[in-house]
């Protein structure tokens, strides 16, 4: 008898196979833009079987309502629902902080120097301030909606997704290397999830902790276990954020950013 879920499961593990097929078959081109697209791509083709479909991928910088953006990310997994992006094409664009649930750095190979980029591509999603956004509610009374209260809305997880790293041998891990970049590593890291194929899979919650990678790509599906998990928890908390306060002129009475 079949394992329960298995021919589910192994489609989604193909897929992943197919897609580190197409990430290694870039590592060949010369061009670094071109070789960059190709990763990517390839990201992409992972991701986008497992989000609900009110969540887009798209690439490029987050922005706030006051002007300021983020570094150049990778891939960026946002609701329009939440608040609408401006896109350049199908999928290039600015995206309203408020709108991202998850921002991943994707790299062909981790080393030192692009962990150090990924942390500082992460820690200027960070820095960027929120519209507040109210969070609405059903009242006693039947059919009457009310503003149960107005807050910052849940930011968007941060994590970092390698299809191979430098890393050789048992001396030093993924997560040693990173806790000597990020001086909050264990109590409130910059990257709250790492997945490097063949490396395993580590996530903060309370804690670190971690999934061994194995040939079925248990690192990979526990990465995308965790992303569709949390994914309906962050839409919950943003609320309904404020578009307006992008939209208004700078000092008036309604911008609430």
């Amino acid at each position: 008898m079949a394992k329960k879920g298995s021919v589910f499961r192994q489609a989604f593990i193909d897929n992943c196979r197919k897609a580190i097929m197409d990430a290694n078959a870039a590592s060949g081109i010369n061009h670094p833009g071109m070789r960059g697209a190709v990763r990517e791509i390839a990201a992409g083709q992972i991701f986008s079987k497992v989000i609900p479909p009110e969540v887009k991928i798209g690439t490029g910088k987050l922005v706030s309502c006051q002007g300021e953006t983020s570094s150049q990310i990778d891939l960026i997994l946002y609701s329009p629902s939440i608040l609408p992006p401006w896109l350049h094409d199908e999928k290039n664009g600015f995206f309203p902080i408020e709108s991202a649930a998850y921002v991943i750095e994707v790299k062909s190979k981790l080393t030192t120097a692009k962990l150090k980029e990924a942390l500082a591509n992460a820690a200027s999603v960070a820095a960027l301030p929120m519209v507040q956004s109210d969070h609405w509610g059903l009242s006693n009374e039947a059919g009457k909606i009310v503003q149960a209260v107005t807050r910052n809305p849940i930011g968007p997880v941060k994590a970092l997704f390698a299809f191979a790293s430098d890393l050789s041998g048992n001396r030093e891990s993924e997560l040693d290397r990173y806790r000597k970049y990020d001086p909050d590593a264990d109590t409130n890291p910059i990257i709250n999830a790492i997945c490097v194929v063949g490396k395993g899979y580590w996530y903060h919650n309370g804690g670190w902790k971690f999934v061994q990678p194995s040939f079925e790509y248990d690192e990979i599906m526990s990465f995308l276990g965790g992303v569709t998990n949390t994914i309906p928890q962050i839409l919950v908390g943003k609320g309904r954020p404020k578009f307006g306060s992008y939209l208004e002129p700078e000092g008036s009475s309604h911008v609430a950013c």
